[in-house]
């Protein structure tokens, strides 16, 4: 085996070995929250653990959480308690990954 194919087969393990630990990872979370009833459920939760992480990282704020009252996204109330509706924060280029 040339240099080259080797390093193909090194990123293939690599990739490979990180699935499998994130579908063991995705099915640890599912038993203890005793998510899974049988052995295809586990099986079929630790296949699609890639396309789980994905969706639980679109869902996610991309922003760190902050305790400041300037970098919350919620509008502080107005005088008589109500509040002013979120600004859109959408930029020109944004797309929706919906």
């Amino acid at each position: 085996m040339d240099e080259k194919e080797q390093t193909k087969v090194a990123g293939y393990a690599i990739a490979v070995s990180l699935r499998l630990i994130m579908a063991v990872g995705v099915n640890a979370v599912y038993v203890a929250s005793h998510q899974i009833a049988g052995p295809f459920a586990a099986f079929t939760i630790g296949v699609s653990a890639p396309v789980i992480l994905q969706q639980i990282m679109v869902q996610a704020p991309n922003e760190a959480v902050s305790s400041s009252p300037a970098a919350s996204s919620v509008p502080p109330p107005l005088p008589g308690g109500r509040r002013a509706a979120p600004q859109d924060t959408a930029q020109p280029g944004d797309v929706d990954v919906r």
